[in-house]
Order: structure tokens, then sequence, then C-alpha cells
């Protein structure tokens, strides 16, 4: 439980600080996202999410309100997605994770997309802070879902992973 608040308290630490300085921020009606995660995927213009299962996926329809996709996009805004590269790549001196899970997040904002793709494949990441900016909004996107009661519903996820 404490986990958890204090992993609030990481992600809302820059809308903060950022939110403060950064004065030509303003809320585009016109903002949209994906996330495409190992396991579940969500597009905010459709509102549907969909989680896998061995036998077969199951999506469910759940919008966000104007406030959570406000706090996602200030989070995009303030950390710079825009700026994120395609693929993070490993750093030269690295350590490998098997599995590796890989997350894209695409952001849409007056007709211009961005995509950005992570991995959990290597640990350290040739643009470190970015990274971590990138799990930070990942993060944040994942805690709003898993406050719907329509995702709350669903049953979890059976892949295996080895």
């Amino acid at each position: 439980m404490f986990k958890k608040y204090f992993e609030l308290i990481i992600i809302l630490i820059p809308l903060l600080t950022f939110g403060q300085t950064k004065s030509n921020y303003k809320f585009s009606n016109n903002f949209s996202f994906k996330i495409i995660a190992t396991t579940y995927k969500y597009d905010s213009k459709t509102g549907v999410y969909t989680r896998q299962y061995i036998e077969k996926d199951s999506s469910v329809v759940t919008k966000l309100d104007k406030k959570e996709l406000e706090l996602i996009q200030k989070l995009i805004n303030n950390l710079n997605f825009k700026k994120f590269p395609e693929n993070f790549e490993c750093s030269i001196l690295n350590s490998y994770m098997m599995p590796s899970f890989e997350t894209t997040i695409e952001v849409k904002i007056e007709g211009k997309i961005k995509k950005s793709t992570n991995t959990t494949y290597c640990e350290f990441k040739t643009k470190p802070k970015m990274a971590k900016s990138f799990e930070l909004i990942r993060k944040e996107i994942y805690r709003i879902l898993n406050s719907k009661k329509e995702i709350n519903q669903m049953r979890e996820c059976d892949l295996i992973f080895e």
C-alpha cells in the first residue's frame, strides 16, 4: 500500500514542479493516446481496453474523463515525450533479462503522432532519464486504467512467462 502511494507521489512531483514553470501548456481536446503492453492495450479515442488470455482476448469499453486525460497529457508534456526516441536502446555495458517485455506509447496531439517503445530487456538505456520518464508515464496510465471498474472486473491475465 505504501509503495503505491510512494509511486503516485513520484509521478506527481514532475507535474507539480514542471507544471509551475511551463506556462505554455494548454490542454488539447484533440489529444489521444494508445498504450500497447505485453498483456494489454488501450486506445483512449475508442475507449477499448483489451487484455490477452491464453484462449481468447477480452475487451471492455471504458472512457477516461477529461480530468484523467488532462493529467496524462500534462505528464506527457512536462516529461517532454515528443523528444523520446522511437525505441530506447540498451547501453553497451548491460545485463539482459529474460523474459523481456515491451511497452509502446503512441500520442496524438493536434494531428501530430509520436510513438515510443521501451523494453525491460536491459536495465540500463542509452538515454536513462528519458527511459525513467517513459516509465513514469506508463505507470500513471496503468494506475488510471486500473482504477476503472470495467477493467477491475476483468479476470487477471493467465499468460505464463518463463
